[in-house]
């Protein structure tokens, strides 16, 4: 089997991606738009980081999709090893 089709690299490569755009989704970016408690600074905040915003929204879409992708990519391979033949 080659190393460019192995479908355990495939789902780390989902899961890293995962990681790298998750955290930045949930971790990054509220805390630099939203502050808890104080409506009027979250309102300053999202007209003044407003592309920041919309990144976050891309990045929670497309971490939605990587997962989509890890989730299929983890059933190619563990297919074979639950002892049902397919």
């Amino acid at each position: 089997m080659s190393s460019v089709c192995n479908p355990g690299r495939v789902a780390g490569l989902w899961y890293l991606l995962v990681i790298v755009f998750g955290t930045l989704y949930l971790a990054y970016i509220p805390n630099k738009v939203f502050v808890h408690g104080d409506a009027a600074s979250t309102v300053r905040n999202l007209v003044s980081h407003e592309w920041l915003f919309r990144l976050g929204m891309v990045d929670e879409l497309l971490c939605a999709v990587l997962l989509v992708l890890l989730v299929l990519s983890l059933r190619r391979l563990f297919e074979g090893s639950t002892g049902n033949p397919a």
